[in-house]
């Protein structure tokens, strides 16, 4: 027999003893508003903390029109929208073509998802801004090319299946750095990944690695200079994205910045990138200086990059709101006509 109790546990004990918890007083607070105030429509610009998921089952239980706004790149596989969106509210807006057929292909009803654009896309492109504006301060040589790897704490089908999958790329990404000429590479981590379950590889153990490697790479999660610099700013300045699957890759593309993704696991791609022709893969050890030098000398797939852009975002135009907007006032006017 195999003990795999430790490797459960503690993601067990956060569910039952703290988000479970949570999402019962939640909703208790959520019921008595209602009673009191009475909402006409529920929005919901996220799925990814418990206050989200109560709301969406809220609107449901107390016949509450609703619409739920994609939050983040969603899997092409595993449960529907897992995180990023909710499946149970009337309507989903999403932000693009690809993320409609994703959520089609995982049997969500296409008459429940508008197309709306990206409220978080709106304002990306007057992010446009040079290296000495962002990095000027941090002793990089900016003459040499900056390479932005944004780490993040899951994989796999819904998390990397431990620790070491995400120290592995780390150490791959800062090899290549070393072993190339003339660039710098840049580490931001994900805020999550100093929280709790995720936290044995959270941006202390990052910092280890890098000294360990002997990289000059700077770790943004440790930099005062750059504390407050978003991030879609520092990816303008950079001039190669690397990820797994992390929103910074897209952000990247719509900046037209190209795009390598690195899977070290045995699954599938968590966003198809690479398949539909947008980004370079990388899927074993020791490839990726070979495939950044490839990137380095400008081949790289530029329309698919702006075939792929077109296909997740619809129009970087600055109207998503106004998009979501009218959908609002649409499903306001229906409920209403409902009632009479």
């Amino acid at each position: 027999k195999i003990n795999l109790w430790y490797l459960v546990k503690e993601r067990i004990k956060t569910l039952f003893f703290n988000e479970v918890e949570k999402s019962l007083i939640l909703y208790h607070l959520i019921e008595n508003l209602q009673r009191k105030i009475g909402a006409d429509f529920i929005l919901i610009t996220g799925y990814t903390n418990p206050v989200d998921k109560v709301l969406a089952a809220a609107s449901k239980n107390f016949n509450i029109p609703s619409i739920t706004v994609q939050h983040g790149l969603i899997p092409v596989y595993g449960i529907p929208g897992y995180g990023y969106v909710s499946t149970i509210t009337d309507r989903i807006g999403v932000w693009g073509r690809i993320p409609f057929d994703t959520l089609k292909n995982l049997g969500v009803s296409g008459k429940r998802i508008v197309i709306t654009g990206s409220p978080k896309f709106d304002e990306i492109m007057k992010k446009r801004v040079g290296k000495e504006e962002v990095y000027g301060n941090c002793g990089f040589d900016l003459k040499k090319k900056i390479i932005f790897f944004a780490a993040q704490p899951y994989g796999g089908r819904l998390f990397f299946e431990s620790p070491l999958h995400r120290e592995a790329i780390l150490r791959e990404v800062l090899k290549a750095g070393k072993e190339l000429k003339d660039v710098q590479i840049v580490v931001k981590t994900h805020p999550v990944e100093d929280r709790g379950y995720y936290e044995s590889m959270g941006s202390d153990r990052y910092k280890e690695i890098i000294e360990e490697m002997g990289s000059d790479a700077l770790l943004i999660k440790h930099s005062r200079i750059l504390e407050k610099t978003d991030t879609q700013k520092l990816i303008a300045a950079s001039d190669v994205v690397i990820t797994f699957g992390s929103l910074c890759g897209l952000e990247g593309l719509a900046l037209g910045k190209p795009l390598v993704i690195i899977n070290l696991t045995d699954y599938p791609d968590y966003v198809p990138f690479v398949k539909e022709g947008a980004a370079l893969g990388v899927y074993e050890r020791d490839k990726l200086k070979s495939v950044l030098e490839q990137v380095l000398k400008g081949d790289y797939p530029r329309k698919g990059m702006e075939k792929f852009v077109k296909g997740y975002l619809y129009r970087l135009d600055g109207k998503s709101l106004e998009r979501l907007s009218k959908v609002v006032k649409e499903m306001l006017n229906e409920d209403k006509s409902r009632v009479q």
